[in-house]
């Protein structure tokens, strides 16, 4: 239960960064525009007061905005520090009553160990779909691993 609530908090996490990347680069594409207009102002309206008025407006959303993008990837920096500090605990006891998919996702993503205390230890088509996860992604040390793991239970 506990790897289920990390898995969805590292998700929501994930998608709280995509949503900041995504707010910064929205800003710098107002900011790229702004800068334009500004370029066109200088060079096509002569000095004025509304001149003045018109660039300083300009000025001021670009600085609001940089402003927000600074401190969103502040935001970003301190979720992808928490997200590599805290890890999810490794399931090391049995779990009763999973489903066997489940078991598989926690099993390959290493969140628990494939030992005599996996619950799908002594089930040979589990082993077998390990063995056919891990030979798909060329992980043939991860095969072999699991291999003498289950020589060493005979």
């Amino acid at each position: 239960m506990l790897i289920k609530i990390f898995t969805a908090m590292k998700d929501d996490l994930r998608k709280t960064l995509e949503v900041l990347r995504e707010k910064v680069k929205q800003n710098l594409e107002i900011i790229h525009g702004n800068e334009a207009d500004v370029r066109k102002l200088l060079k096509d309206e002569p000095v004025s007061s509304m001149r003045s008025d018109k660039l300083s407006i300009k000025f001021n959303i670009n600085k609001k905005m940089l402003e927000e993008n600074h401190e969103s990837i502040n935001l970003q920096l301190s979720i992808i520090k928490f997200m590599e500090k805290v890890q999810p605990v490794t399931v090391s006891e049995p779990v009763e009553n999973e489903d066997p998919n489940y078991c598989f996702e926690l099993t390959v993503t290493g969140n628990m160990a494939y030992n005599e205390k996996h619950p799908y230890f002594n089930d040979d088509a589990f082993f077998c779909r390990l063995m056919d996860y891990y030979m798909a992604k060329e992980d043939y040390e991860k095969c072999a691993n699991l291999q003498n793991t289950r020589k060493t239970k005979v």
